[in-house]
């Protein structure tokens, strides 16, 4: 019995350890490597670029160039330029949304259908990253529809409506170190039970933990693929972002726009 505890214990390890990796699993990171540099919001079709040193870019809807509030005049080569830049951002900011809120439904999946369903709907670990996970999905509705006509995105105030910061991937962190134990001494307490109740209930328990790796291994994986394949998309975007941003900068007053610097990994 003493190696049947022991290899259990080992799968609950592991499969702690899988939640804590899936983050990285599924990043943009894994398909580019991007530096954006300053912020970027777009509001009723226009969009605004706002540098490390706070310069302001406005782009119109009706694609008309201002810089510090002052219109430039465009030749027709440099309209073009332009039109290129917005459509390659308009284009990107969709696709951001998508792969974001695809992850937080794995997340949400993990939580409600896998964790939730060993662990029991009143586990606190379950409750905390339930509520988490919610305010980051119902923060990001509100940013997006606060105009009924237009998507709205401005990385200025994008992390205050959802509730995270710029250090998210620390707060995640933190977050797991939080919850993971509170798990841990849940499906400890469960084990226990199942010794009381004897070896039979013990060859019960390893089963449950067995299918639940398994349902993890196909279902979440299978969403990750998904998401590989909308975060390969969205590098794509974000190569055309940069392209078009290295045209825009032929114009004088903009030749120290970079808000985007790409890299695509091998």
């Amino acid at each position: 019995m003493k190696t049947l505890i022991a290899a259990i214990i080992a799968g609950i390890l592991s499969l702690l350890s899988f939640f804590s990796q899936a983050q990285n699993n599924i990043s943009i990171e894994n398909q580019c490597e991007v530096n954006m540099q300053g912020d970027i919001s777009m509001r009723k079709g226009d969009i605004r670029i706002f540098s490390e040193d706070k310069k302001e870019l406005l782009i119109t809807e009706q694609k008309e160039l201002f810089f510090e509030g002052n219109k430039i005049n465009l030749n027709a080569q440099q309209q073009a330029w332009v039109d290129e830049y917005y459509a390659a951002i308009e284009n990107t900011i969709p696709q951001v949304v998508k792969v974001t809120r695809e992850a937080i439904k794995i997340a949400n999946y993990a939580v409600t259908e896998v964790l939730e369903g060993f662990l029991g709907s009143n586990s606190k670990a379950v409750e905390t990253l339930r509520n988490k996970l919610d305010q980051i999905d119902n923060g990001l509705e509100s940013h997006l529809n606060q105009d009924p006509e237009y998507i709205t995105f401005d990385t200025q105030t994008l992390e205050h409506d959802i509730g995270v910061s710029r250090e998210w991937e620390n707060q995640y962190e933190d977050l797991l170190e939080e919850v993971i134990p509170t798990a841990m001494g849940e499906i400890i307490m469960a084990l226990g039970r199942a010794m009381i109740n004897g070896e039979s209930e013990i060859n019960s328990f390893e089963q449950r933990m067995e299918r639940m790796g398994e349902e993890i291994e196909q279902k979440v994986t299978a969403r990750a693929d998904e998401i590989e394949k909308d975060a390969a998309t969205l590098c794509q975007y974000m190569k055309q972002v940069d392209i078009a941003e290295s045209k825009v900068q032929k114009i004088p007053q903009l030749k120290n726009i970079d808000m985007m610097k790409f890299n695509q990994r091998a």
